[in-house]
């Protein structure tokens, strides 16, 4: 299954659930209404896999079963790949495309077992990249020969991604300056301060996530890594350890202090990365594809669901940031999409409104109210427009490949 259709299908299911609970005599009709939506979005998304399969250069069936991370053909040209992830492995699992310095090209995760996930990859340079399925870790070279792709050489696409390296410098550069605020409270001891800034500082990083988590050095979980993700051994760090320290606990401690000074670093990190020239000059429009997805996943499978900030009940300010971030990842490519497909800019643009105009309902001064006043129906309408937006936003990467 498509990662998107995961995500859709954990909507629908999602949904089902919400609608139980409010009454037993709801229940069968829940049931069926999750079926009937899963099962008309996996039909939906699959065909759109399907053609983008038969649209690509190449096509690799990856496998992963639990212990090895195997692929159909262990070498291909450059140019625009599809990766086909079967999940044999009795767990949910995902597939990473990295290059030799362990950024990502490309992810699906959220692969339940037995199902299939798709991603498009544009293999610029010939060159040894690397296959890793999750969560085993295992890992599979995989050969790219052939001359080198000039991403130059196509205007368009190179407009649509200098359009989005600008947004995403600008976000970067404004959630420097956040932090350093965010930070200043901190290390003042200021805590009722910090908690009322606690939400808009995240914002940036919430538009533009998908660029960090395909960063290497793990960044991305330095940052924003929940608790009930840790491992044994992961260290609790970033945004999420300050809010339960200030939300939870009630209290800035010096090591409260010691983990905002390091939010800064990270941040900075972030910044050099995406300043760097090589940032752009790599980027391609599948990635910024797969990022407005992506974006729209976390918002299924975390901010619905009440599991993101779990500590401040600020959930909904993600989920708008998120929004936002999607929504402008797709505004950067609507010309490519317009190209082969009239319709859908407008279609996605209407989508982006209905759940932007559902999530109003809950504005409260200049954001959201706590998310745990939001009742399971209203959280079942909400899923219901982001479910609908997700479907149109799991075409895209299939008509820029037409």
């Amino acid at each position: 299954m498509n990662r998107n259709v995961v995500s859709l299908a954990a909507v629908a299911v999602l949904t089902a659930s919400l609608v139980a609970a409010c009454g037993s005599d709801d229940t069968e009709a829940a049931k069926s209404t999750a079926s009937s939506a899963s099962s008309s979005v996996s039909s939906s998304v699959s065909s759109a896999a399907s053609s983008a399969s038969k649209s690509a250069d190449q096509s690799v069936t990856v496998v992963a079963d639990g212990k090895t991370c195997t692929s159909s053909i262990d070498e291909a040209h450059t140019g625009v790949v599809a990766f086909d992830f079967t999940n044999n492995s009795g767990e949910t699992a995902e597939l990473y495309v990295l290059d030799k310095d362990g950024r990502t090209l490309g992810e699906v995760a959220n692969v339940g077992d037995k199902e299939f996930g798709k991603l498009t990859v544009e293999f610029r340079e010939a060159g040894t990249y690397t296959l890793r399925c999750k969560p085993s870790g295992a890992e599979a070279e995989f050969e790219v020969v052939g001359a080198d792709v000039d991403a130059s050489v196509n205007e368009e696409r190179q407009a649509a991604v200098d359009s989005y390296v600008g947004y995403v410098r600008g976000q970067v550069s404004e959630q420097l300056g956040l932090v350093n605020k965010f930070n200043s409270l901190i290390q003042a001891g200021d805590l009722e301060g910090a908690k009322a800034v606690y939400a808009a500082t995240r914002q940036p990083w919430e538009r533009i996530e998908p660029v960090a988590e395909a960063l290497p050095n793990d960044l991305d979980p330095r940052v924003d890594a929940r608790e009930a993700d840790l491992e044994a051994g992961d260290e609790f760090t970033g945004f999420h350890k300050i809010e339960k320290d200030l939300f939870e606990t009630g209290a800035i401690t010096d090591e409260t202090k010691a983990t905002a000074t390091q939010l800064v670093a990270d941040v900075e990190e972030l910044k050099a990365a995406v300043e760097d020239p090589k940032f752009a000059t790599d980027l391609t429009v599948f990635q910024i594809a797969a990022g407005a997805q992506e974006l729209l996943d976390e918002i299924a499978t975390s901010k619905i669901t009440g599991e993101e900030d779990i500590y401040s009940g600020t959930d909904l300010w993600d989920f708008k940031a998120n929004l936002d971030g999607s929504r402008q990842a797709v505004v950067s490519l609507q010309d490519l999409i317009a190209r082969n497909d009239h319709q859908l800019p407008g279609e996605l643009m209407a989508a982006f409104g209905a759940v932007e105009e559902e999530l109003s309902k809950y504005r409260e001064n200049d954001g959201f109210v706590n998310y745990a006043t939001v009742s399971e129906e209203q959280r079942k309408e909400l899923s219901h427009k982001l479910s609908e937006l997700t479907e149109l936003v799991s075409k895209i990467q299939e008509v820029l490949n037409k």
